[in-house]
């Protein structure tokens, strides 16, 4: 089963890769502590990493994702729903495992994730996931093209 807080480790090097939590500030002006953006969080810059760890469990994991099997597919799931929200993420998800795409992940997502083998599910969650990051596009494409990569050869891979 996949663990959520590997996941957040994963997802923290992706924005810290130094896991120092250091506060940075954003091209907006903004300050970030542990990837979490003071815009979109109010007082980022004084979270311990325990605290930010709570932020992520309860603003970013989407409830099921613990019962897929595979790491490396939860990591990637869970990334891209930090950057563009979990409900996208699960629908992308969804839309990848050919399933009622709601926003959920229940007992029909979980069995068909689970059918998946790797590494060749990786790979191909990593295309269905980098199509969405180009329709989004703009100045941060390069960079999350980068993060799909690395997210599909993360832990458990």
């Amino acid at each position: 089963m996949a663990n959520k807080y590997v996941s957040f480790l994963n997802t923290l090097l992706n924005e810290d890769n130094t896991l120092s939590g250091i506060v940075v500030t954003d091209n907006n002006g903004y300050g970030v502590r542990w990837g979490l953006n003071e815009k979109f969080h109010p007082g980022a810059r004084l979270l311990s990493f325990e605290k930010a760890m709570m932020v992520y469990d309860s603003d970013y994991w989407p409830t099921g994702l613990s019962r897929v099997y595979s790491q490396v597919l939860a990591n990637m799931v869970f990334d891209f729903g930090f950057n563009h929200g979990k409900i996208a993420s699960v629908k992308t998800f969804q839309g990848w495992l050919k399933v009622t795409v709601d926003g959920v992940i229940g007992s029909q997502t979980v069995a068909a994730a689970n059918r998946k083998l790797m590494p060749e599910s990786a790979e191909s969650l990593a295309s269905a996931i980098d199509a969405e990051y180009r329709k989004i596009g703009g100045s941060y494409l390069d960079e999350w093209e980068a993060r799909v990569i690395r997210n599909m050869k993360s832990w458990g891979y």
